[in-house]
């Protein structure tokens, strides 16, 4: 291929350079000028990414509703980024729908105010030799509306649960250093690419990029002619509609790895998932809220049937996988405390149990497997446990539920010691504390090497509680008489 020396494989950048005497171009100023230009759209896409930087907020009142004043909203200062790193600034004013480029709204409903780059000259193009002067190009923005809102998914990428990645490994794959397993930020696909021609708007005012649009805002737009007979509608925005200046825009940070980092730090750690009891969680310390025994004698004999249905009795799934090796009796623990009858001491006991492993479906899985990791444990008390706390009719629990006396569970996973498949303590943050987080992929790096707990209070069962009184009173009664005899104690002789 020719080299005429003007283009070189190697080079991104040509300016002129002037010595004394040198008569300046307009091929020469124009260069200059766009080489500025790229080279701040390079830097807007590497440094900020996509997104609405600052601003850019419609004006709504105190319960968050639409402000329509004489047909028109108001749009506050705000810069934004496109995907070629063009700067989109707006420096605040109304906005009708007179205003609105491309297709105007047909029906009523929820629409996405999006914010586009776009380009104005005073010759439109044209050149005039006889003109004096140069062509001044306008930068601007227009707004579009477009039926239907889908907020903007500002998740972090989803590592997959077989990597184990250190900090520097994330930043590497998610900048384009090194293939990886987590997708390259999505931003860089368009960091090198040139935009396209703009596209002249429908009364040819300016020309715009419409496929690069930032989204601003969901609006409503309503007819304001419905109530009118004969009428043709009008649409237009909806005066204390609804509008929402937040969970529609990507945002441009200063530095959009560094702030994926602080959401998802290292590696995200195995926590809690689901446990099949959740339903008995203690809420409040109340009377009423008891597990009848019955309930839980069905869950603690589930093992015992064949064949084992791991969420009829006590199971715990994982977030991720973890080692098979860590889950046993000493990090899988089941305590049941009994109120003593004397001074009311909380008597610790613990269940004696077996702990079987569960794969991804929550099945079991075999002790013949080579399986390394499991997302899951079923806990099984031992038979003869259950043989006299559970069948027999003297049971301790049984007991203390029929006399109005408190049997309380306490089942607990100690991250200190289960390791997940990376090697790594589980976090013991309670699974509730995730409700209402959008991305629902929170690391678990609150608690880590901590002890997860859950706890349950067994009672009578339903059909005893007709009884309840009648019993308990016994059982008071005795408890009583058992308290008199042991205060009638000369203690000086012991």
């Amino acid at each position: 291929m020719k080299n005429d020396g003007y283009e070189h494989k190697d080079c991104w950048s040509r300016t002129p350079h002037f010595r004394p005497g040198t008569k300046l171009t307009a091929e020469q100023l124009n260069a200059s000028q766009a080489d500025a230009v790229r080279r701040d759209r390079l830097v807007n896409v590497a440094m900020h990414g996509i997104g609405v930087a600052y601003g850019f907020q419609i004006r709504a009142d105190a319960k968050g509703r639409l402000i329509v004043e004489d047909g028109c909203i108001y749009v506050t200062c705000g810069l934004a980024f496109d995907r070629y790193g063009r700067m989109l600034f707006w420096g605040g004013g109304h906005l009708a729908m007179k205003d609105i480029i491309g297709p105007k709204p047909h029906t009523e409903g929820r629409y996405t105010l999006s914010v586009h780059y776009a380009e104005k000259s005073d010759q439109n193009g044209a050149f005039d030799p006889c003109r004096e002067g140069a062509e001044w190009l306008d930068r601007c923005v227009v707004f579009t509306l477009t039926e239907s809102c889908k907020p903007h998914d500002g998740c972090a990428p989803d590592v997959p649960l077989d990597a184990c990645m250190t900090r520097t490994e994330w930043i590497c794959t998610r900048s384009g250093f090194q293939p990886g397993t987590v997708p390259k930020d999505e931003a860089l696909a368009y960091a090198c690419a040139e935009p396209p021609p703009l596209v002249a708007s429908d009364c040819g005012r300016v020309s715009y990029d419409p496929e690069a649009g930032i989204p601003l805002s969901c609006v409503e737009i309503c007819d304001l002619d419905r109530d009118k007979e004969d009428c043709y509608p009008r649409y237009d925005f909806c005066h204390c509609g609804d509008v929402d200046n937040c969970r529609f825009r990507p945002v441009a940070y200063r530095s959009p790895l560094l702030y994926e980092l602080i959401n998802l730090d290292d590696v995200p750690l195995a926590k809690i998932a689901s446990y099949s009891w959740s339903e008995w969680e203690l809420q409040e310390w109340s009377d009423e809220d008891r597990v009848p025994f019955s309930a839980f004698k069905h869950r603690a004999k589930a093992c015992q049937s064949w064949p084992i249905k791991p969420w009829d009795g006590f199971a715990i799934m994982f977030t991720r996988p973890v080692q098979r090796r860590t889950l046993h009796p000493l990090s899988v623990i089941m305590d049941i405390f009994i109120l003593e009858t004397r001074a009311n001491y909380w008597e610790p006991w613990r269940i004696p149990t077996r702990i079987l492993h569960l794969d991804e479906a929550g099945e079991i899985i075999s002790p013949e497997s080579e399986a390394d990791c499991a997302w899951g444990a079923l806990i099984c008390p031992e038979d003869d446990w259950i043989k006299y706390e559970v069948d027999d009719a003297k049971s301790t629990i049984l007991d203390c539920a029929n006399i109005g006396r408190l049997a309380r569970v306490e089942i607990s996973i100690r991250g200190q010691i289960v390791r997940d498949c990376c090697g790594l303590m589980i976090d013991a943050r309670p699974i509730d504390v995730d409700e209402g987080d959008p991305c629902l992929n929170r690391p678990g790096q609150e608690r880590p090497g901590d002890t997860w707990i859950s706890i349950f209070r067994i009672g009578r069962d339903a059909y005893e509680q007709a009884q309840a009184p009648s019993d308990q009173q016994e059982g008071k009664a005795e408890i009583q008489a058992a308290r008199q005899a042991d205060s009638s104690i000369d203690r000086s002789e012991i």
